[in-house]
């Protein structure tokens, strides 16, 4: 017998789009379409899909107590799905197009300065410091850091290459085609990485960081274990491991590096991700643009001089 599609509810829809879709998802993706779902599941997993609009999902993002961001996600996750729906014939509708989401005041990301870069550099010890000067220099994500193998080096040219990232300890795909990309290093980095390679200790992998038992690190075990135990002991403020990549992004603004050429570096597939998220301004930098105002607009007068003024009070000569 032939499924009544739009009596379908969110639930049984889900059955029939999981084994279909699964195979299509990273894992890291697939995950967390997964926890999204069950979330929205407890909210519209008995309703029908002709009875899904826009007022009663913008009912739902009204009634989540979790931050704007996650309720973006949420709903981003429950629109993917809902594509499908369309696409097979499921539903004729799109109740997200219009979807209101409260506003959100937008946290400044963390980042490592200069000087918080070299105090890391120079209290970590090895693999780490490596490690950490990759993150900080070619601003790789985390994943592709430590799925970099030495197949991915090239010591003749001053790359390396990424192909793959790990997440929780898996080897995958990375994020984007944009993420797949060859990144040149400094000449001193190059050279550290010749040496690194004298006293690394081979994996099955051929991994530049592997963990004790040869296979790939998870994230999170570097950052409890590694990461936050140096930043702890050099006095600097908790934080992750994006911290380097935001890092890197502003240093190679301050460096007034070529647009495409940040945004090849960083592995995005817009530059205005890469100017709107990743660059922040640094204070030195503030008061040199504010100081340089001073030879464009100014009075003529020496400072001391009685100000005139002519008719309009608001107009100063």
């Amino acid at each position: 017998m032939p499924l009544d599609k739009p009596s379908l509810t969110l639930r049984q829809f889900l059955l029939v789009w999981e084994p279909i879709a699964k195979p299509k998802y990273k894992p890291s993706t697939w995950k967390n379409l997964q926890s999204a779902m069950r979330r929205v599941l407890t909210y519209f997993g008995d309703m029908k899909l002709s009875d899904v609009s826009t007022e009663v999902l913008e009912g739902f993002v009204a009634k989540q107590q979790t931050s704007p961001a996650h309720v973006r996600n949420l709903v981003k996750y429950f629109r993917i799905i809902w594509k499908s729906a369309k696409k097979w014939g499921y539903v004729n509708f799109n109740p997200f197009s219009e979807v209101e989401f409260p506003r959100s005041s937008r946290k400044e990301p963390r980042f490592f300065t200069e000087l918080e870069l070299r105090v890391i550099l120079n209290g970590a010890t090895e693999p780490d410091r490596t490690l950490y000067w990759l993150l900080a220099q070619a601003a790789i994500r985390i994943g592709e850091a430590i799925a970099l193998t030495w197949d991915t080096v090239d010591f003749e040219l001053g790359n390396i290459s990424i192909r793959t990232s790990v997440w929780r300890g898996e080897i995958q795909t990375p994020k984007s085609n944009a993420s797949v990309r060859t990144i040149p290093l400094s000449p001193l980095l190059s050279e550290h990485l010749a040496k690194y390679q004298e006293f690394w200790t081979p994996n099955p992998y051929n991994l530049l960081f592997a963990n004790t038992k040869g296979k790939p690190w998870k994230a999170d075990n570097l950052l409890v274990h590694h990461l936050h135990p140096l930043l702890k002991r050099v006095g600097i403020q908790r934080t992750g491991f994006h911290a380097f990549r935001h890092a890197s992004a502003t240093i190679l603004d301050r460096m007034k590096a070529p647009l495409k050429v940040r945004q090849q570096r960083m592995g995005h597939a817009s530059a205005e991700i890469t100017l709107s998220r990743y660059t922040h301004v640094i204070d030195e930098d503030a008061r040199a643009v504010a100081a340089s105002f001073d030879q464009f607009i100014g009075p003529s007068k020496p400072s001391g001089s009685t100000v005139k003024r002519n008719k309009d009070p608001f107009i100063i000569f």
